[in-house]
């Protein structure tokens, strides 16, 4: 036994630099993931690269972390909605499981957005202090439908189930048989 020995199944160290509360009217995502912690709870990450910022302490080329713990968070859903929905420049409701699932994807197709983000201080009901992360689109602010920013065909409508006329004047409904 090395020193060393254990270090290829060891978690490389992915603390990273969080926004502080301030303006930064121009940030440029980078990645979006899924990551688990230590402590084996989920968390979503959105990597940036500043472009332009009030903050002092985070400058532009600065590359700072949107994260939302999923596990222990039951606000983080909310806020990551919000990212999505800052970042596909779309409703609420067109954030669905597979548009989530698709952020985070080998795909990647928010990176390279670019979005305004205001990170302000809120206090908890525990007495701490939580930073909310407000975003909002910056440049081009057309509205397309999720699947085609996504490269994908719409879902298809629901299946209306006809009825057939079965023999004798009766109704037919799929494997049913005839009614009278």
């Amino acid at each position: 036994m090395g020193i060393f020995s254990g270090i290829k199944d060891a978690q490389v160290s992915s603390g990273g630099v969080y926004f502080v509360p301030g303006l930064y009217p121009v940030v440029e995502v980078d990645a979006c993931k899924m990551i688990f912690t230590r402590k084996n709870e989920e968390l979503f990450v959105a990597e940036c690269k500043i472009i332009e910022s009030e903050v002092p302490e985070r400058g532009p080329g600065t590359h700072a972390s949107f994260t939302a713990n999923i596990t222990r968070h039951d606000a983080a859903l909310g806020n990551i909605k919000g990212f999505m929905v800052a970042g596909f420049n779309c409703s609420a409701d067109e954030i669905t499981d597979d548009v989530a699932e698709e952020v985070v994807s080998a795909r990647q197709p928010l990176a390279g957005v670019r979005l305004r983000l205001e990170a302000v201080n809120v206090g908890t009901r525990a007495g701490g202090d939580f930073t909310k992360h407000i975003w909002s689109q910056v440049g081009d602010t057309t509205r397309a439908p999720v699947n085609e920013k996504l490269g994908t065909p719409p879902a298809a409508p629901p299946a209306q189930v006809q009825p057939s006329v079965a023999p004798r004047g009766g109704v037919s409904l799929p494997g049913r048989g005839a009614r009278k």
